[in-house]
């Protein structure tokens, strides 16, 4: 048995949920639906393993993603830039242990979610919020860049979660604060400047693009196209661009990489449904 089919295992038998991924997007030949056909339940007969061995054992497969269930949320921490908006945000606050993942460059922290129902959120600079309906690629899975995500502080331990601390407040007024961004219908994704104001974060909108996505798109190889591109039309949906921006802008990289307009209007459809 592999490390990632080992950990896939692991995963199931605490209560998760998890998918097989192809880089950080989810494996279309084992998820055909993504998220809606994420592998659930503890395995205890030779056939569950045997899925199991097919869906992570597979040569197209380089990792394990855990789907984020109501009452966890993760901060994704993206490199040297993630780390300093998060200590700005976090400035005289007791650090206490939770669970703790290293990532390619930087960190994945989670935490418990006493409203149950954190969605996914820009928290500022190379700092991202992953919450309910989202996943996140978990250790041992591979980085597209290189390396291995690695557990610092453990999640599943003796096949039983790890109750993470509970999120900060700081982040959780910030949060807050975005309801009202989000009922306001823009054009392009907002993402987030703050100014701290006592123990509030206040936000201002700030202009975003989709550069990150393209590139990728651009760069994807043959077999996986269709797969990133779903995996990126749906990112985008979640951060906010509306569809026709994603078609045009998403799709002539689609274009471009080899796949024809009709597969990739298809394929930016699902993906922004999803």
């Amino acid at each position: 048995m592999t490390a990632l089919v080992e950990a896939a295992r692991d995963y199931l038998t605490a209560g998760l949920s998890i998918i097989a991924l192809s880089g950080k997007a989810p494996n279309a030949v084992v998820h055909p639906r993504g998220l809606h056909s994420a592998m659930s339940g503890v395995p205890e007969t030779t056939e569950d393993d045997s899925l199991l061995q097919l869906a992570f054992g597979a040569a197209e497969t380089t990792g394990v993603g855990i789907v984020l269930p109501a009452g966890y949320v993760v901060v994704d921490v993206d490199g040297e830039g993630g780390a300093v908006t998060l200590r700005t945000i976090l400035r005289g606050l007791e650090r206490k242990r939770t669970p703790l993942a290293r990532t390619g460059r930087g960190l994945h922290i989670w935490y418990g979610d006493p409203t149950l129902g954190r969605h996914s959120a820009k928290l500022g600079e190379k700092l991202d919020l992953k919450g309910i309906g989202g996943y996140v690629v978990a250790p041992p899975s591979q980085h597209p860049d290189g390396g291995t995500y690695e557990w610092i502080n453990p999640l599943v331990v003796n096949g039983m979660i790890v109750p993470p601390i509970e999120l900060p407040e700081p982040i959780g007024a910030f949060l807050d604060t975005l309801t009202y961004w989000s009922t306001v219908q823009v054009p392009h994704r907002v993402a987030y400047d703050y100014t701290l104001v006592g123990k509030m974060l206040i936000p201002h909108p700030i202009p975003a693009n989709m550069d990150g996505l393209v590139k990728k798109m651009r760069a994807s190889e043959a077999g996986n196209r269709n797969n990133l591109l779903f995996w990126a039309a749906r990112t985008a949906a979640e951060e906010g661009f509306e569809l026709d921006v994603v078609k045009e802008t998403l799709g002539a990289a689609a274009v471009e990489a080899g796949l024809t307009p009709q597969e990739a209007a298809r394929t930016i459809r699902s993906g922004y449904r999803a």
